[in-house]
């Protein structure tokens, strides 16, 4: 939304929440759930945790009560963090039997003066819960290390730099949501948070990458279509626009966009290609339990042309 916070505010926001869950009996190895929409605070909370060598377990506010209770109750989780309107995420969290702290709390306490406490880089730093397709969701414990190694992963193969600004699009129960609240934080990147009403909406979410100067961008391929079939220049003739968007946005200052979570489809591969040439795509592939992608591959018109070779080739 409108709200901006410079690196300074996010380190005091964040040393804030860690004095509110120090004081709630959070310490090393306690597992800390964090609920609500995507905002300023749950990214200062998973940093406040890591302050205090604490265990992040995401809750997305979209999840029922019964999903939120289990994926609390599994992960031990003793408090969950969340905005005051919490919603299914309270009754969840109170079936579970954990406390409920509003990020509102922390508003006016000191800031945690303390060093980070992280003694080993194998120590347990998030669970993430799978989609429950083979199952019951099972809770992923990914470490320290393999965290930062995933974070790294993107900043090399991206070529980021801190004139990079990352959309911040994914559920906080998705794995990708790890890397693009804390790859930008570490080069002095820019962060931008979108809310749903905006993701969800592709001619939407071309106008805030256009107004933002967003950068990277990561979607589903079926997402990716949507923004490419309602952003052509024959859907917004056929009315496929509104009179506060008479234009087609141009993505102009679009670097990568990353598809990952389904099949990337060559002819889809092809359109984007096509439709926006000054922006790479990239098709990335990963378990949560692998601390998110072990695959980036770089698609280009030599690829496709490849493809559509060994395809029509005699037998």
């Amino acid at each position: 939304g409108a709200r901006v916070l410079s690196y300074a505010e996010l380190a005091a926001r964040a040393r804030r929440l860690a004095t509110l869950l120090e004081n709630e009996g959070v310490e090393p190895g306690t597992v800390v759930g964090v609920g609500g929409p995507r905002s300023a605070d749950v990214i200062a909370a998973f940093l406040a945790i890591e302050l205090i060598g604490a265990l992040d377990v995401p809750a997305d506010e979209t999840w029922p009560a019964g999903r939120v209770r289990d994926v609390l109750d599994q992960a031990g989780a003793s408090v969950l963090i969340a905005a005051e309107d919490a919603g299914a995420l309270a009754e969840g969290a109170a079936e579970a039997g954990c406390r409920i702290v509003p990020f509102a709390a922390a508003d006016g306490l000191d800031p945690w003066p303390g060093e980070p406490r992280l003694d080993s880089l194998d120590r347990p730093r998030y669970v993430l819960f799978t989609s429950g397709s083979t199952g019951r969701p099972k809770g992923a414990v990914v470490e320290h290390q393999g965290m930062v190694n995933h974070l790294w992963a993107k900043i090399i193969d991206l070529e980021m730099t801190d004139a990079d600004v990352v959309a911040f699009t994914a559920p906080l129960g998705f794995d990708i949501s790890i890397w693009q609240m804390l790859a930008p934080l570490l080069l002095g990147g820019r962060l931008d948070v979108v809310g749903d009403e905006v993701a969800h909406d592709p001619v939407a979410f071309a106008r805030a990458v256009d107004e933002q100067g967003i950068t990277i961008v990561e979607l589903v391929p079926t997402m990716v279509r949507h923004l490419l079939d309602d952003l052509s220049p024959e859907s917004l003739q056929s009315g496929g626009t509104t009179p506060q968007t008479p234009r087609r946005p141009p993505l102009g200052s679009l670097r990568w966009m990353i598809a990952t979570g389904e099949e990337l489809p060559a002819e889809l591969s092809r359109r984007w290609l096509e439709a926006m040439p000054h922006a790479r795509l990239l098709n990335a592939y990963g378990p949560t339990e692998c601390s998110d992608d072990v695959t980036h591959h770089t698609v280009t018109a030599g690829d496709l042309r490849a493809q559509q070779a060994r395809f029509t080739a005699p037998p």
